[in-house]
């Protein structure tokens, strides 16, 4: 491909990157975490292979950049489970359900013993 088309190809674009906020965001996210985890690289007792929080820095760093693919591509994010409603919902059901089950045997037996 000649430099030319290279050149002129993404300019059109670039417009809807600066357009949209989600792309904006985790752009910025990205380049934070893969700086500190640069800044992090560059001590010298810390061993790459074997730092936990450097390889998660990267991992994030990475993950945000793939977000931001996919926001400039336009496909939506997927919504996060919500999994804290949902046992929020069943504990209080079962709570209910419990007193619902105890005053109605207390109530057939004639009361608290």
């Amino acid at each position: 491909m000649p430099i030319a088309e290279t050149t002129s190809r993404p300019y059109p674009l670039s417009p809807r990157a600066l357009d949209n906020k989600e792309v904006q965001e985790q752009i910025r996210r990205g380049a934070d975490r893969l700086r500190s985890a640069y800044g992090r690289s560059r001590k010298r007792w810390v061993k790459a292979a074997r730092d936990a929080k450097l390889r998660r820095q990267v991992a994030e760093g990475t993950r945000a950049f793939a977000l931001a693919a996919k926001a400039f591509a336009g496909q939506p994010r997927k919504p996060k489970r919500r999994w804290g409603r949902r046992l929020l919902v069943f504990l209080t059901l079962g709570v209910v359900g419990g007193g619902v089950a105890l005053a109605l045997k207390n109530r057939t037996e004639g009361g608290l013993q």
